[in-house]
């Protein structure tokens, strides 16, 4: 009896060994197209959701490639993406390929858990908030990439669904968030993009300043009101 648990202890703690010291990928697609991809010489299909998650990958570095099939007289494989990806410990790395095939990637720390019903709650599992990276906006050139994709793509709605995915893993400061919004057409996307980067926006108190980007006073109103219901 005294082995047996002996054996489960030790298990248990390989077990949570493997937890602290692994990381999470995951690769979203927005291209319409056939893709797999590879790491580490695994293949993965996506879904129908166009996302493939894979939890507890080791700590370091791994071969990732993104292939797009295309299927005709003649099939052939196009390697549209290949790189050398470092996962670091406790970090959640995340690749988004959007309809032209750039690829896009950020990351965060596994520990925070963000409420999709915009509410301003993260577990945070560092108490020291002197260190949690959820309190910095986007580095300057990260975030100067980020607008780049999405201007380069034609439509206001593609620019809102690659625009949301990476307000769902960054922070912004209130500056950031308006030159962001003013990169949609129409006012109701704008709209849109506003009330999800707030609770993503650090200085709160600055927000103000997004208001000049919009066209119609409804606009600001609804916005107002969101704002005074989310406090």
């Amino acid at each position: 009896m005294k082995q047996i648990f002996t054996l489960l202890s030790s298990l248990i703690l390989s077990i949570s060994a493997f937890a602290q010291n692994s990381g999470r990928l995951s690769i979203t697609a927005l291209n319409s197209g056939s893709m797999v991809v590879v790491v580490d010489n695994r293949s993965y299909q996506f879904n129908n959701s166009r996302d493939i998650l894979l939890n507890e990958i080791p700590a370091g570095n791994h071969q990732v490639k993104i292939v797009k099939q295309i299927r005709g007289n003649w099939r052939r494989n196009i390697t549209i993406y290949e790189t050398n990806l470092f996962i670091r410990r406790g970090m959640h790395v995340d690749i988004l390929v959007n309809r032209f095939g750039k690829v896009f990637i950020d990351e965060e720390l596994i520990g925070y858990q963000y409420d999709d019903n915009q509410n301003d709650n993260w577990n945070n599992q560092n108490n020291n908030q002197n260190n949690d990276p959820l309190s910095q906006a986007m580095a300057p050139s990260s975030f100067e990439q980020l607008k780049q994709i999405v201007s380069n793509e034609r439509y206001d709605n593609t620019r809102a669904t690659i625009a949301k995915q990476a307000i769902s893993v960054n922070m912004f400061s209130a500056q950031q968030a308006k030159e962001l919004i003013s990169l949609f057409t129409y006012e109701n996307n704008k709209l849109d993009i506003a009330k999800t980067m707030y609770a993503r926006t650090i200085d709160k108190n600055n927000y103000m300043i997004v208001y000049d980007v919009f066209t119609y006073s409804s606009t600001k109103e609804d916005l107002a009101r969101f704002i005074q219901q989310y406090r």
